[in-house]
């Protein structure tokens, strides 16, 4: 019974990890109506990768998207585009193919040129691989709805 137990812990935890990534919502009233949910960030869209030897460099910042760019499909939004204040031009993949669908399609419609976000990034190897940690909807207020 507890190897049972044990195996379907172990195989919902496994269930639960094999995508990359969350989207988290923040909640507004609106009178007589149920809260409505708006997508606020993008969160753990990638593995931290900040031990010794790991290779790589995380930073933090405010930025603009002034592009982003989807699948050939169209159905996911692969990547999005901003210059940094050294004039320097990111493309930052966002790994949000990697999410279940219906935050697949929450987070497709987060990301929007001109909006600025914070955001976490990581930069890995000798060939400056980018990679997506975590993005915020700028305009949210600490403590506000």
């Amino acid at each position: 019974m507890i190897r049972a137990m044990l195996s379907i812990v172990t195989l919902l935890c496994a269930v639960t990890s094999a995508y990359a990534g969350d989207v988290i919502y923040r909640y507004r009233i609106v009178p007589k109506h149920i809260p409505e949910a708006i997508v606020s960030g993008l969160v753990n869209m990638t593995d931290l990768m900040n031990k010794p030897g790991d290779g790589c460099e995380q930073f933090i910042g405010l930025v603009k998207v002034e592009g982003i760019q989807f699948s050939s499909s169209g159905a996911v939004l692969e990547s999005f585009r901003f210059t940094d204040h050294y004039g320097n031009q990111w493309s930052v993949p966002t790994n949000i193919g990697e999410l279940s669908n219906a935050a697949r399609s929450q987070a497709n419609n987060f990301i929007r040129v001109g909006k600025a976000y914070f955001v976490q990034v990581q930069i890995c190897g000798s060939g400056g691989f980018v990679s997506l940690i975590n993005m915020y909807d700028a305009s949210v207020l600490f403590g506000h709805g």
